[in-house]
């Protein structure tokens, strides 16, 4: 059997292309595709975790699993692969031609070559040929879009956030660093870049690569959204153990203004990348100059990204009321 591993980028519409592969299970199956539970029941990130060193901070799941140990991944690494063998040799998988994963974790956390031949070792331990698909989008939309799921996470969003980390030295944003691993390790020709900005749908543009018809699947779920920058001043203005208690709730909340940073600003971050995204589309034949281009329309009304760099003068007094319970706001 065959592998087509998806590996992010982030915010290109990841999170929806997995819950449209996990509904669709069965009916994949029924086309030659498995969707292996393995390798996780939704994201198949239990290739990044098994992959990533165990000194990589930012591999959260293995934290969340309480492995504390490279034995301990070790182990779980073997659990991974055992119950992996058993679903390949499943009745199901056996009119199946090729194996399906998605993990943005791959793109998002593994930073060096040696992680990324872990991946490669993994698969040719239990597949023939491997596609590597990756979706790109401009680095400052792609910012845009995570800083909500940074503000969900407790940390603080402002002008300074971006300027500090939407940056070629960030690992996340540096598209050559990241190409080149993935080249360099399963060969250019097994890597194949989804440029976001023409296929900003994930499910029709990963159903046109692979050969099928999203009118014959379950409807695409709609996934995550953006975080409204009101509640990130809210959250920017409280501390903990507030600002944990109340990101779970607004979180829940609808949000109807976008953080906008401006068009000036997104030019000035762009340009930081100017030289990573001609090594990139000098290369590679399915971007053009203009995928790596941030979408004018995204960043054409007005900034609201200086109104981060104040707190609230409430915010202390929410933090006294929030502490106090102890629980989150009803």
């Amino acid at each position: 059997m065959d592998l087509i591993l998806h590996v992010g980028t982030e915010k290109t519409g990841t999170t929806s292309l997995q819950s449209w592969l996990a509904a669709n299970r069965v009916e994949l199956a029924q086309r030659g595709f498995l969707f292996p539970t393995a390798l996780g029941a939704g994201r198949s990130l239990h290739v990044s975790m098994i992959a990533a060193d165990f000194e990589n901070s930012d591999v959260i799941a293995l934290r969340q699993r309480n492995i504390s140990s490279e034995e301990q991944l070790r182990e779980f690494a073997d659990v991974v692969e055992t119950r992996l063998d058993e679903e390949l040799s499943s009745p199901i998988a056996a009119s199946c031609h090729t194996c399906i994963g998605s993990d943005e974790g791959c793109q998002a956390v593994l930073r060096n070559e040696a992680e990324i031949q872990r991946v490669k070792a993994f698969a040719e331990r239990h597949f023939g040929s491997v596609k590597i698909l990756i979706g790109l989008r401009p680095q400052v939309d792609y910012a845009v879009s995570l800083a909500s799921t940074i503000a969900r996470h407790g940390f603080r969003i402002d002008a300074k956030w971006f300027k500090k980390n939407v940056t070629p030295e960030n690992h996340r944003y540096n598209y050559d660093r990241i190409l080149s691993m993935w080249e360099h390790v399963f060969g250019t020709e097994a890597v194949q870049v989804m440029p976001y900005k023409r296929m900003p749908r994930a499910i029709p543009a990963f159903c046109s690569i692979i050969g099928l018809e999203p009118a014959d699947f379950k409807a695409e779920p709609r996934k995550n959204g953006f975080m409204d920058w009101r509640y990130m001043h809210i959250l920017n203005s409280l501390k903990p153990p507030a600002r944990e208690l109340v990101c779970g709730f607004v979180s829940s909340l609808p949000s109807t203004e976008r953080l906008q940073i401006g068009a000036a600003f997104a030019s000035e971050i762009t340009e930081r990348f100017a030289n990573v995204n001609a090594a990139v589309t000098s290369r590679r034949k399915e971007l053009r100059h203009d995928d790596l281009l941030p979408n004018l329309d995204y960043h054409s009304q007005a900034p609201n990204i200086h109104h981060l760099e104040k707190n609230l003068e409430v915010g202390p007094a929410l933090d006294l009321i929030f502490g106090r319970l102890r629980i989150a706001p009803q």
